[in-house]
């Protein structure tokens, strides 16, 4: 199993080897000796991390680098033969290209976009007068052609999908802007064209592989409407297709009749959960994400750049930053008893021993103080607002981080009236304004929406406080669905109304479009209230302390997965895929699972959620008397695709949940597909922009 298991890895590190020879072929094809690159900033750490820059620098003959969007001096300009551009498909990235074009002038220009789609081909050709007709566009096949505009402007797609951001958890992602966030609420259809490409790049890659299994579905589920779309167009359409260009008639005769499923394909979406995205994270990487905001793998505290890359923070980083100071003090002591020994010294043996180890012992040493340092940075910005250990505001009692945590920890145990009086005393107080929004999403959520006249006078205060600009994100937040309005004050009332519909909601749920499919992936997915949710799924189990042996794996270290959201949160989105596989934790009203197949049945999803569930046995013969279930299955994977990002939090709780399913003998292999990384700030950025 080890082995299957680093041939699997070492298969996925692969598909970035494919992602910088993609852009490496492009750049191969520009001829001009003295160029300038003009880079989107956000694409700058992601080339970084697939490949050092110089050697980008040397193929392309690149001089100097600019940021898109930079005043460039026109003399500066006149300097250099050629100009590589290379930008995500944005808005702000096409104004400062066609004005950056502009003063360039008759020079060749070389525009690389990364993922290319059809419509920025017609919007770039727009805005730079090209020559090519909306017919032509139409008929364009946006792999690896070159596309002309002008004599001198030649505009390339770079295809990139996925790629590995994070090897332990093996989490593959196209790296949307702002995680996937922005496109799911206002363009679903081009994140759901990448998150498909991405699936048949992840099953082309397991065809190379000579030493590992090649995937096969053997069962798809899916909540969500958008999640429903996206497994029609991966099996009805994508998979065929591959298959028919890729194998021959025999080869596909094969795969589709002889060869065993192997793959659990489960897609989900981030409208089911946003309490996980607003919920400050509790895990160490999530907290240093929230804090200062990791970039695949780089950190910035204070002037100083982190690379998050080494194997103590792969043993860190899914821990309750609680636990993070008892191992760091543990690891310490270890290497201190380990340079002790040094001094008695026995034989020759030994010391060989000792000094083939100090290159090693020094290194973790050197580890040890990075996260050290790190961790002492966390606690003094939760304390002080500020890595110095000193406080930003001598006049206030809590700093404002530090009060909305506590805020975070006493949510689901006080009622409305608190909770609103603590959103008043963050307003009064002049917090920031992501504190004030994302405290107004969480009661808006657990509470099934906000009394009218509460809002009322939030709105007013909220103008007062930041003004316009401010107030666009609470409307966006409203039509959304992320915050509610109840019309009818008396919340109590209006939940019982609510219910007394309910049955009548479903009759026409049955037959009912979602309107915003294929538009947004912003509508409201709870049919049932919030309270009954949180205890059916039990997301706030019992916390128990763990007396097993500390193994460092996740399940030893925790009763449940509780540990990586403030009030022992468990996050929605992994109690369902949980579900599938495992029913122990329903504890308010337990539902036994009577197959040997993984399933949703009797769960009732489409009670509590809108949105199509979707389950479909491909070739699952679990409950199949005449199968043999104890035959060796080989190596089996779960391909988890969440559509509009996914938190560190549920990254975690998925690592938590492929250790319990192996530690009861079930050997499934998770693979995470996403977006990108969401958290509380990407989310509300998103709003306001």
């Amino acid at each position: 199993m080890t082995n299957d298991l680093s041939n699997l890895d070492q298969r996925l590190k692969l598909l970035n080897k494919q992602a910088i020879d993609n852009l490496i072929d492009i750049l191969h094809g520009v001829y001009t000796t003295k160029n300038l690159l003009i880079l989107d900033q956000r694409l700058s750490t992601l080339i970084n991390y697939l490949t050092p820059f110089l050697k980008l620098k040397e193929i392309a003959k690149i001089d100097k680098t600019a940021w898109i969007g930079d005043n460039i001096e026109q003399d500066v300009l006149h300097s250099f033969d050629g100009f590589i551009f290379i930008l995500n498909e944005t808005n702000d990235n096409l104004q400062a290209l066609s004005k950056a074009v502009k003063q360039i002038g008759k020079k060749k220009i070389h525009i690389i976009v990364k993922q290319l789609t059809k419509s920025f081909i017609y919007e770039i050709n727009k805005t730079l007068n090209g020559n090519i007709t909306f017919e032509k566009i139409c008929d364009l096949k946006t792999g690896k052609e070159i596309i002309k505009f002008t004599s001198m402007i030649r505009l390339y797609n770079w295809e990139m999908n996925p790629i590995l951001i994070d090897e332990e958890a093996r989490v593959l992602s196209i790296e949307s802007p702002y995680g996937g966030l922005d496109s799911y609420f206002n363009q679903p259809l081009l994140q759901l064209y990448g998150l498909s490409s991405s699936f048949i790049s992840l099953l082309e890659n397991s065809f190379k592989a000579s030493n590992m299994s090649c995937m096969k579905l053997k069962n798809i589920y899916g909540k969500g409407d958008h999640a429903n779309l996206l497994i029609n167009i991966i099996n009805n359409e994508r998979i065929p297709e591959y298959l028919s260009l890729k194998l021959s008639s025999l080869e596909q005769e094969f795969y589709l009749t002889k060869a065993k499923g192997n793959t659990d394909l489960v897609v989900v979406e981030r409208n089911l959960d946003f309490v996980s995205v607003i919920l400050n994270q509790l895990n160490y990487q999530g907290l240093i994400d929230d804090l200062f905001g990791i970039d695949i793998d780089n950190v910035n505290v204070g002037e100083t750049k982190y690379k998050l890359n080494d194997e103590l923070y792969d043993e860190l980083k899914h821990l309750n930053f609680a636990s993070i100071g008892i191992k760091l003090n543990e690891l310490a002591k270890f290497i201190q008893n380990e340079f002790s020994a040094k001094d008695n010294l026995q034989s020759l043996n030994e010391m060989k021993k000792l000094v083939s180890n100090l290159g090693n012992l020094t290194s973790k040493q050197d580890l040890i103080k990075k996260h050290t340092f790190l961790s002492e940075c966390i606690l003094n910005y939760i304390k002080n607002g500020d890595i110095e250990n000193k406080p930003t505001k001598s006049n206030r009692k809590f700093n404002e981080y530090e009060k909305f945590l506590n805020f975070e920890n006493e949510l689901f145990d006080i009622d409305y009236k608190t909770q609103i009086s603590y959103l008043r005393g963050f307003l009064a107080e002049n917090f920031n304004y992501k504190i004030v929004v994302s405290t107004i999403v969480l009661i808006s959520i657990v509470n099934d929406g906000i009394k009218e006249k509460d809002f009322d006078i939030l709105y007013t205060e909220i103008l007062d406080n930041f003004g316009m600009e401010i107030i666009f994100v609470i409307d966006n937040l409203v039509d959304n669905k992320i915050v509610k309005i109840n019309d009818n004050n008396d919340l109590l009332s209006s939940a019982l109304t609510y219910l007394t519909n309910q049955d009548k909601d479903d009759e026409k749920d049955e037959n009912k479009e979602n309107a915003k499919l294929g538009i947004s992936g912003g509508i409201n997915t709870y049919k049932s209230n919030y309270t009954l949710i949180n205890k059916f799924w039990n997301l706030h189990p019992t916390v128990e302390e763990s007396t097993g042996t500390k193994s460092g794996l996740l399940i030893d270290e925790y009763p449940n997965p509780s540990f990586t959201l403030p009030s022992s949160t468990v996050p929605l989105i992994s109690r369902i895929i949980e579900s599938l596989y495992l029913r122990d934790f329903l504890e308010y009203k337990p539902v036994n699972n009577t197959s040997k197949r993984p399933n949703w049945e009797k769960l009732g999803l489409d009670t509590m959620f809108h949105g199509k569930t979707t389950d479909i046995n491909i070739d699952d013969t679990l409950d199949d008397r005449n199968n043999d279930s104890n035959a060796d299955q080989g190596e089996e994977f779960v391909v988890v695709i969440c559509i509009g990002g996914i938190t560190r939090g549920e990254i975690s709780c998925l690592r938590y949940l492929e250790q319990r399913l192996q530690k009861i003998g079930i050997a499934k292999r998770f693979i995470i597909l996403t977006s990108g990384i969401v958290n509380s700030d990407k989310l509300l950025d998103v709003f306001k922009s």
